[in-house]
């Protein structure tokens, strides 16, 4: 990465950019401290430096402001350790579905969605 497009893309995140440098070049951190980074790091580099480098930003990461977390058996979804509650009968059923297919359709899936929706429609 060059210079110019360090400045741009500092300047596109703003004041509050998270920025580390690592490289196997130490000689370059006085440029690189230009763009006011949290932290630079010289390799080799092992995970207790990046640990360490993640403690002290200087902005620190928000906590998550929810977490989702589904159950297999019996096949449960929780938003924030609160079970989640499914308006529909077959809502909960479609969700895991489709969760066992990773998101993908097959001509087969299809055919079994369009029926489990059509058979409880008003």
């Amino acid at each position: 990465m060059t210079d110019g497009e360090l400045d741009i893309t500092t300047c596109e995140h703003g004041t509050t950019s998270r920025i580390t440098f690592v490289t196997g070049h130490p000689e370059y951190s006085f440029a690189a401290h230009s763009v006011h980074p949290s932290g630079f790091l010289a390799k080799p580099v092992c995970e207790q430096d990046i640990l360490r480098e993640l403690r002290e930003l200087r902005f620190p990461l928000d906590p998550p402001k929810s977490s989702l977390k589904v159950q297999c058996r019996p096949f449960a979804v929780f938003v924030n350790g609160e079970p989640l509650d499914f308006k529909r009968d077959r809502t909960i059923e479609l969700l895991a579905y489709l969760i066992l297919l990773y998101g993908s359709c097959s001509h087969g899936s299809q055919a079994f969605l369009y029926a489990t929706i059509i058979q409880h429609t008003p």
